[in-house]
């Protein structure tokens, strides 16, 4: 890191493929961010917006229909008590007393009754949950809501955990889709980082060894932990590109007047603080990798293709691990929705955990 004036020389600038690629990325970075500040920004805002108003709109039919309910039980207990009678002819009073109109009033009543909880159901299905939220389900809500086959619950992971699936192709996940785009290729430059801290003298002498010959199989177990410390790395960067928790609690809030503008106007401050102290923190990392990469395959400028290819190598397994590790609990939830009563809950918060790996 001492050799910083090599940076400098045009021979060490257009061959250092470490430097090249942090500009690069750091450029896309900067320019994603002036279009998240222009457009993004915005709209991001409106978009959560919108879903708290539908989400409330389901809500408040629900209420409207327990009111009905209401006003409807108390018209029935005024009707007890009417202020004059009025005479029936006997004729009439004979057929309300027959047990056959009877039977038909009740029949008609619970009719009515079941097709309002039927609709209580279907409005209750109707608000709409992304994958996130299903996931997130507690154990009684997931028996109600979530009517999932083993293959949908796997792909809704995979979606959630895939890197390239859920920087490109998830769209209904209440997060950044520019700010997904920077944090996959931050995470990129991080495996390069860390991949060229494992790139040690015994490496390099292995390579001297054998003549220049890639031997992957020594290279196996760097490569994982390089991969498993960049993933650690990275769950921490999400932490603050990641803003679906908070979106989902602005969704559940409770409309009460003083707590709900309270609690919702303090979510947002998080939303804007998250944003912040991600390009704060995301220009930070870039630039200090820049520097470290740029010295590195400066002063070595033959070992420069081996480390690209480890780094290619490890950040392939991050697209890969997904497919297999999410099989677990995919297959633990199934059964914990279709196994004995005692065994279910347990089985259901084990699969929880799972899904969070």
């Amino acid at each position: 890191m001492k050799c910083f004036r090599l940076l400098f020389i045009n021979k060490g600038f257009i061959s250092n493929i470490g430097s090249l690629i942090t500009l690069i990325i750091i450029f896309i970075c900067i320019v994603l961010s002036i279009i998240f500040c222009i457009k993004e920004y915005n709209s991001f805002f409106a978009i959560i917006n919108k879903t708290i108003n539908i989400n409330s709109k389901v809500i408040n039919i629900k209420n409207n229909s327990k009111n009905k309910k209401n006003k409807k039980t108390k018209n029935k207990k005024k009707s007890l008590f009417p202020p004059k009678k009025r005479k029936i002819n006997p004729k009439l009073k004979k057929s309300l007393k027959s047990p056959e109109v009877k039977s038909s009033a009740i029949e008609n009543d619970e009719k009515k009754d079941s097709k309002t909880k039927i609709n209580q159901k279907n409005k209750e299905k109707n608000i709409k949950r992304n994958d996130y939220e299903l996931n997130s389900l507690n154990y009684d809500n997931a028996i109600k809501y979530d009517e999932r086959t083993f293959c949908q619950y796997y792909l809704s992971l995979i979606r959630l955990k895939q890197p390239l699936i859920f920087t490109f192709y998830t769209k209904s996940d209440y997060n950044s889709r520019i700010i997904k785009i920077c944090s996959f290729f931050t995470s990129f430059i991080i495996n390069y980082f860390i991949k060229a801290l494992f790139f040690n003298d015994s490496v390099m002498h292995v390579i001297y060894v054998n003549k220049g010959v890639y031997d992957i199989i020594y290279q196996i177990p760097q490569i994982l932990y390089s991969t498993i410390i960049s993933i650690f790395i990275g769950f921490l960067l999400s932490i603050l590109s990641k803003t679906q928790t908070n979106v989902i609690e602005i969704k559940n809030l409770k409309k009460e007047k003083d707590r709900y503008k309270k609690r919702y106007n303090e979510l947002l401050k998080i939303i804007r603080i998250k944003f912040i102290f991600f390009y704060i923190i995301n220009f930070l990392l870039l630039f200090v990798f820049w520097y470290y990469l740029a010295c590195f395959c400066a002063v070595y400028k033959n070992t420069q293709i081996y480390l690209i290819k480890d780094v290619f190598i490890s950040f392939g397994l991050t697209f890969i691990y997904p497919f297999l590790i999410n099989i677990f609990p995919s297959i633990i939830r199934m059964l914990a929705l279709n196994s004995k009563k005692d065994k279910r809950k347990c089985l259901y918060s084990f699969s929880k955990i799972l899904q969070i790996i």
